[in-house]
């Protein structure tokens, strides 16, 4: 089984439409995928989004802190990056689309 983290709207979860920004966004879904089916949905708050700074990093340690062993961002600063590269998780660009979590 591998957990997906994607920066989602809203609350979270597959209907959700993924969100750009990785540090400011409302909430994480995690998906668990095992044998190429999701068998879980977890959406979680981003605590991150009203700090004055860091919100990256703290983003960062709120994915590695749920399991997350990839990361699907549309955008995704250098201090963010630094942060998942060091807790060892693969980061994955999204096309430059409007799309759903699911998708």
């Amino acid at each position: 089984m591998v957990i997906i983290a994607v920066p989602s709207d809203g609350n979270g979860g597959l209907k959700e439409y993924m969100n750009s920004r990785f540090g400011r966004c409302p909430s994480f879904t995690f998906v668990h995928v095992e044998n190429n089916k999701i068998v879980e949905v977890k959406a979680v708050s981003n605590t991150a989004v009203g700090q004055m700074g860091g919100a990256g990093i703290h983003a960062a340690q709120l994915i590695g802190n749920n399991g997350a062993e990839a990361v699907v961002i549309g955008f995704l600063g250098p201090n963010a990056a630094q942060s998942l590269n060091a807790l060892n998780i693969p980061i994955y660009q999204a096309p430059n689309q409007r799309m759903t979590v699911r998708e």
